[in-house]
């Protein structure tokens, strides 16, 4: 979220810092195949320097990042390993 919102901010002029978000996950039991799910509860910290219009801008670009759409939806992992000098 913070290197989208500092990207929205350099495009549209904005200064780049006076904002920062936190992130908490917050797991719970689901009804899913796995067994667990959770929730991440975000909190975007904005400098008064902003307008409202800048604000609602960042806020914006912060709910829309990538990260946070591939968050949303359902994911997996699928994971390979491989051992690389062993070549016999």
């Amino acid at each position: 979220m913070i290197l989208t919102m500092a990207a929205v901010a350099a495009a549209k002029g904005m200064p780049s810092h006076g904002f920062s978000v936190s992130v908490d996950l917050q797991p719970h039991e689901s009804n899913g195949k796995n067994g667990k799910g959770g929730a991440f509860k975000s909190e975007i910290h904005l400098s008064e320097q902003f307008t409202s219009r800048e604000q609602r801008i960042l806020f914006n670009s912060a709910r829309s990042c990538e990260v946070h759409h591939l968050l949303q939806g359902p994911l997996e992992f699928h994971e390979t390993l491989r051992i690389d000098g062993d070549q016999d």
